[in-house]
């Protein structure tokens, strides 16, 4: 007999899927931005991204790029956080450099460090 109910643990749907926080993405994010300070390429970032979230043992969800690039776009001076009445361009965690070829991302790491600090006392 098949089982077909959320008991057994092989059992996945569309609707199931890993939990990633969104502050769990762009904390992981902004760690490995930190790190390069000249910025990254996309491809490179959703490579080093997926193999920390590996490394933590943490399931990769097949929407994963989608993610991180939505948290990229979320807290970016380019995009979402430019329009944000509550932020501007200055509050903005990550951008992408304009004297760089490709598909670059960078973060603004005085706002990383206020950020993760802040994060850090909040989730203890």
């Amino acid at each position: 007999m098949e089982q077909n109910d959320r008991t057994d643990p092989n059992f996945r749907t569309s609707r199931t899927r890993p939990w990633h926080s969104n502050e769990a993405v762009v904390a992981e994010l902004a760690k490995l931005l930190l790190a390069h300070p000249a910025g990254l390429r996309r491809w490179s970032v959703m490579r080093a991204m997926r193999k920390a979230w590996e490394n933590a043992q943490q399931e990769v969800s097949l929407k994963f790029e989608d993610e991180v690039e939505r948290n990229f776009r979320h807290y970016s001076a380019d995009d979402d956080c430019a329009k944000s009445p509550e932020r501007g361009p200055s509050d903005a965690l990550f951008f992408r450099p304009r004297d760089k070829a490709g598909e670059v991302w960078a973060a603004n790491p005085e706002q990383i460090r206020a950020w993760l600090a802040a994060n850090a006392t909040r989730n203890d």
